[in-house]
């Protein structure tokens, strides 16, 4: 879906998951008419949108969270930082076509489970989203000595342009650096694909750590998530 003010995908199988970004009011219409057909997925408004957020407010099965987009228009310049000391950089195993030897999908979306606030996200829906991803995205975990997940991050990346995503760091390692550079390796991976712009959606607290990526805010957006 391209239209005024709207574009992303609606798909019609009711397995694969809904991405829409809204623009602004224009797309009020067209959102009327497919919301509802979404599947379990998310829909970002952009704050130009009012009328399109309150459209999908009154839809109690949609989460909303407010988020900053932020982007980095030059990923040369994304610096390298290092994980700490006991911490290893590793796949995960999404699905079948990745590395068999990555850390599983499920051990990963638990430790995402236990950085977020309780009762946010159902781990059972984030696993069976991130499975139905289209575009191959990356995801990535670091592992304690023990094989213990502390930290993970992801990246899709469309053409030139990469989106990071599933950021998530074990609040008994937070301000350690895990999450600078776990954001850094998704980045690096984007590259590898051929990306050399990036956007992400960051909360509060995020957007200093963002900040020393070379990201800049550019835009307050709503961010509506429903798990199927």
């Amino acid at each position: 879906m391209d239209g005024f003010g709207i574009q992303g995908l609606v798909p019609v199988d009711g397995e694969s998951p809904t991405q829409l970004l809204v623009l602004d009011d224009r797309a009020f219409d067209v959102l009327s008419a497919v919301l509802p057909l979404a599947s379990a997925g998310t829909v970002r408004v952009h704050e130009a949108a009012g009328r399109c957020a309150e459209l999908i407010r009154r839809d109690r099965t949609w989460t909303p969270k407010a988020v900053t987009a932020m982007v980095c228009r030059d990923l040369r310049t994304v610096p390298e930082p290092l994980l700490p000391t006991g911490l290893t950089l590793r796949p995960v195993c999404r699905v079948p076509e990745d590395p068999p030897d990555g850390v599983s999908l499920t051990d990963a979306v638990a430790a995402a489970g236990r950085a977020m606030p309780a009762g946010e996200v159902s781990t059972a829906a984030l696993v069976t989203y991130l499975r139905s991803l289209p575009e191959g995205p990356r995801l990535f975990a670091a592992v304690d000595d023990d094989g213990v997940v502390r930290g993970t991050s992801g990246s899709r990346t469309f053409f030139s342009d990469a989106y990071v995503f599933f950021v998530n760091t074990d609040p008994g390692w937070r301000r350690g650096g895990v999450g600078l550079s776990m954001t850094a390796a998704a980045l690096r991976s984007a590259v590898k694909s051929g990306a050399t712009r990036a956007s992400l959606d960051a909360s509060g607290p995020g957007i200093p750590l963002y900040r020393r990526l070379g990201f800049t805010a550019v835009a307050q957006i709503t961010q509506f998530s429903r798990s199927g």
